[in-house]
């Protein structure tokens, strides 16, 4: 048996865009299963009435309604084939879920890589020191195998989805060659016993191969036989009618006779005239000694362009074994560029943030507005929303003033139309003219509504991207989130409500008076009071934490470094 195509058809990718071989279907016919073979057999029978010259193959395809497993058979007069096809619905379950859940994995490694690449890995020191007791730790978490973990432990286990009991097309071919009369037969059987054959389909059809270009040179061999015959018939009828008038036959030997006269009277008339009979010789071998001297020089220059030819391969080789190390040389120096630039652009994205930091933490205790670019940003959001709507407003206005001299337009369009045909005006005749424009228009018309509907489809699996890009983003954050809470990080509390502070007096004239605060410190809520501005207001606040931290740990002494280093 032969799943593949007869190597003739493959031949018609090779040799253009024409086809050079087509298939006529001589037979074919459609078996469905019913019980009458035996409870697990079914039978398909095409027969073969008329043959015709040409190789011939059988084409099946057996319709499976689930997965089945199947002895087959085909019996046709020239050529016999069998085995087995399909598999069982355990091998299919078992083949099925291990495609999905490779999926799975796949998925999981896509998001990976996602998050490996927007999110860096970080690694995390912590120190803590109290009264006898000291201690350090390191941790490195990597963004890219936590979202892989979460993600796979997200997705359900790979189950088979309701209905999908394994149904589908199983196809084939066999090569018949040269058919002979008769009848192609294909028996399934199933060699388990709990496997019903309900709902099998089988379709069986011959085809006649077509050399479509021999199929041609015949069709133009016979109407050139067509037209010799016809000739012939013409010049018989020329020759009877010319005996008929008087004529005679020449012979061959008159033929000869009169052709060498009329030669020698020729000749010898052109040489009474002066005619040389031995130039054509003497012209002839000139050319010939031409023709020599000409052949030498053109093979003398085909080997000078040889030998050029070989050299110039010789440089080009060179030259681009030449250009190929000076390439790897760029591309490695480009490679230690790139990766010293990472380093660096690294380095500094994390003094950066250092920073920053500390500049906030400054300006903030001098009293900074940190949502003061927030307020500013709503301020221009609203700006922008009324100007909008100015706008929207100024737009409305000018359309109806367009709607109401349109409209007084066609009024007048009208009345003035009305007059002209009145007049004996013909008001088809611009449309007449136009009818190649409209005609170009509704294409242009129906070319955009297709590139419209696909932008549609286009914009809508955008959206759809972004709604599985957010739920999957999330999804990660929950996961990353337990497992740092895994690794020992504690969840941030939310911040108590702040007590009602009442400022004492200032202890200097101008002295600006800071509320207290809450501050995040050694995992909890640390109450910062109120102070005033100043060298003396910085003492009271330092004073207020120290005591604070002193009643938190008994008149202990801790210390906290926490430091992070992104990579």
């Amino acid at each position: 048996m032969s799943h593949r195509l007869p190597a003739t058809v493959l031949l018609l990718g090779s040799l253009g865009c024409v086809p050079q071989f087509r298939t006529d279907v001589v037979a074919a016919n459609r078996v469905s299963y019913a019980p009458v073979a035996g409870p697990s057999t079914l039978v398909a029978e095409v027969a073969l009435a008329e043959v015709q010259d040409g190789d011939h193959v059988l084409r099946y395809a057996v319709y499976l309604p689930r997965a089945l497993e199947l002895e087959y058979e085909i019996r046709c007069p020239a050529r016999e084939d069998g085995g087995v096809m399909g598999e069982t619905f355990a091998a299919y379950a078992e083949r099925r879920l291990a495609e999905l859940e490779q999926e799975r994995r796949q998925q999981a490694e896509l998001v990976s890589s996602l998050v490996g690449a927007v999110v860096p890995s970080v690694q995390a020191g912590a120190r803590v020191s109290a009264p006898g007791v000291q201690g350090s730790a390191q941790a490195a978490i990597d963004p890219g195998d936590v979202a892989a973990s979460a993600a796979y432990g997200a997705s359900p286990p790979p189950q088979l989805p309701a209905g999908d009991v394994g149904a589908r097309t199983i196809e084939g071919t066999l090569e018949l060659g040269a058919a002979v009369p008769g009848s192609c037969v294909l028996v399934l059987r199933s060699p388990h016993p709990e496997q019903e054959l309900a709902g099998v389909v089988v379709d069986l059809a011959v085809e006649r191969l077509v050399d479509v270009a021999a199929e041609e040179q015949a069709r133009r061999a016979a109407d050139r036989q067509v037209a010799l015959e016809i000739s012939l018939e013409a010049r018989a009828d020329v020759v009877v009618a010319l005996e008929g008038a008087g004529a005679t036959r020449r012979t061959a030997t008159d033929r000869e006779r009169v052709d060498f006269d009329l030669r020698g009277a020729v000749v010898t008339g052109l040489i009474a005239a002066g005619a040389d009979p031995d130039r054509r010789v003497r012209v002839r071998a000139a050319a010939d000694a031409e023709r020599e001297r000409l052949e030498r020089e053109a093979q003398a220059d085909l080997e000078i362009r040889l030998s050029l030819e070989a050299r110039q391969r010789e440089a080009d080789a060179a030259a681009a074994a030449e250009r190929a190390r000076r390439e790897e040389e760029i591309r490695q120096a480009a490679f230690a560029a790139a990766a010293e630039a990472r380093r660096t652009a690294e380095l500094e994205l994390q003094a950066g943030f250092t920073l920053r930091l500390d500049v906030s933490g400054y300006l903030i205790a001098l009293g900074a507005d940190p949502g003061y670019r927030l307020r500013l940003e709503a301020e221009e959001s609203l700006r922008v929303e009324q100007e909008r709507q100015a706008n929207l407003r100024a737009a409305e206005e000018a359309r109806l003033a367009s709607v109401l001299a349109l409209q007084a337009g066609l009024s007048l369009r009208l009345d003035v139309s009305g007059y002209l045909i009145g007049l004996g005006a013909d008001p088809g005749y611009r449309a007449r003219l136009r009818t190649d424009d409209a005609n170009r228009v509704e294409e242009a018309r129906r070319e955009d509504a297709r590139l419209a509907e696909e932008q549609a489809r286009r914009q809508e699996l955008d959206a759809w991207q972004a709604r599985a890009d957010a739920a999957a983003a999330w999804t990660l954050r929950a996961q990353v989130e337990a497992q740092l809470v895994a690794l020992g990080a504690v969840e941030r509390p939310p911040m108590p409500l702040a007590p009602v502070e009442v400022p004492p007096p200032p202890p200097f004239p101008g002295a600006a008076w800071i509320s207290g605060r809450y501050a995040w410190s050694g995992g909890i809520w640390v109450w910062v009071p109120g102070a005033y501005a100043g060298t003396a207001a910085a003492g009271l606040e330092l004073g207020g934490l120290a005591a604070g931290l002193g009643a938190l740990t008994q008149g202990g002494t801790v210390t906290v470094e926490i430091g992070t280093q992104h990579r």
